[in-house]
């Protein structure tokens, strides 16, 4: 992403929703995303995750499945790896 943002492909400033339609709204930055303090909940202890066999989710899947977590905090106003 920092080579795009150097290409001038995009910044990051931009809104994660901007690229992914499922973050739209919520106002998290790429450079928020990239440095874990979107507010994002931790979507690897999610019943539904835990239960597949396999880890090798379909991107769609896994977009759907973390964008339906709660946020665990306002993006930008804490970090949570």
């Amino acid at each position: 992403m920092l080579r795009l943002a150097a290409d001038g492909k995009l910044a990051l400033s931009d809104e994660l929703g901007k690229y992914i339609p499922q973050f739209a709204g919520r106002n998290i930055t790429l450079r928020q995303a990239l440095s874990h303090t979107s507010g994002l909940g931790d979507f690897s202890v999610v019943p539904e995750f835990l239960a597949r066999e396999r880890m090798d989710w379909p991107r769609p899947e896994l977009i759907e499945l973390i964008a339906k977590q709660p946020m665990l905090f306002p993006p930008g106003t804490s970090w949570s790896y």
